[in-house]
């Protein structure tokens, strides 16, 4: 009986574990998204959850970068985003800004070049051409409104 038991627990975990999608910063997008053959990006592991009515997605550690918004449709109710066992994934949209360089040490303002950003600041704060008009950094010369 103990030797049924343990068989019993052995299938169903088996079998709970082929019903997730894994994703790992390691993994590989032409992998079937297994423990053993992690996908490597999120959207591909949505369109394996897609295709194999597999509502849970487990994250391994690590940082997953969004380079575009992700559009959940009516296929993806139920779906489940986790975070592997001991894992604190980040799921994140943010681009590192690097080489920094001070502009105006008086007020200190600094600059940096930013790439592959899409930057609308005119959504932001009305008629604003720069990051520094939309977070209320008067230009040089002009007085803060009051």
């Amino acid at each position: 009986m103990r030797c049924f038991a343990a068989l019993l627990l052995a299938f169903l975990a088996s079998d709970i574990a082929s019903a997730q999608i894994f994703v790992s910063p390691q993994g590989k997008d032409s992998d079937r998204g297994t423990a053993a053959h992690p996908a490597l990006m999120l959207q591909h592991a949505l369109e394996l959850s897609r295709r194999s009515q597999q509502h849970k997605i487990v994250l391994a550690e690590g940082t997953y970068r969004l380079t575009q918004p992700r559009h959940l449709t009516s296929a993806d109710a139920g779906l489940i985003m986790t975070a592997a066992v001991g894992a604190h994934p980040i799921i994140s949209g943010a681009v590192r800004i690097r080489e920094w360089h001070e502009i105006d040490a008086a007020h200190h303002l600094w600059s940096a070049r930013v790439l592959d950003v899409f930057w609308i600041p005119s959504a932001i704060r009305g008629s604003c051409t720069s990051m520094a008009c939309a977070l209320g950094i008067p230009a040089r010369g002009s007085r803060p409104a009051h």
